[in-house]
């Protein structure tokens, strides 16, 4: 039997089809900013996978969102979006993208994330910052998420 490491990191979600899983141990002197990004590697891979699982329709949330953040940047921008989010139209657009109708907050709660991520006001630890600010992490920066790879088609 393998010595368990003093500290580690695991994580691992089997839902259906689709599993997620990491396992990082660390020696004693592990640096804060280690587990912070491996926690935000943790949460860029499953953060997409919450809406589709409840039945939201993303593609159709984010096609909104190209509409109403269209020309905007920043944080002066985010509020003009703020207030189009707080409008019949945005409400409707949420409501029009759930499979069950009670989820639309859920829904607004996609699309105010995913708008303040579109203008560069990112309510997350963001990998790319944290390797600005921690380059000696820029050698553990994880490849893209991947998702499920599609069969391939066989050439007949």
């Amino acid at each position: 039997m393998m010595d368990e490491p003093e500290q580690y990191v695991d994580f691992m979600v089997k839902y259906k089809d689709w599993i997620s899983i990491r396992r990082e141990s660390f020696e004693n002197d592990v640096k804060p900013e280690e587990i912070a990004f491996v926690l935000s590697t943790i949460r860029q891979s499953i953060e997409s996978k919450y809406y589709g699982i409840l039945g939201i329709d993303t593609e159709k949330l984010d096609q909104y969102l190209s509409k109403i953040t269209a020309g905007q940047r920043g944080y002066k921008g985010l509020a003009k979006v703020i207030e189009a989010l707080d409008s019949t139209e945005a409400k409707a657009a949420a409501e029009g993208a759930c499979a069950n109708k009670d989820l639309r907050k859920v829904a607004e709660s996609y699309l105010l994330s995913r708008a303040a991520d579109r203008l560069g006001a990112k309510t997350y630890i963001d990998l790319d910052e944290l390797i600005k600010v921690f380059p000696d992490l820029k050698s553990r920066k994880p490849a893209k998420p991947r998702g499920k790879k599609p069969a391939e088609k066989s050439g007949d």
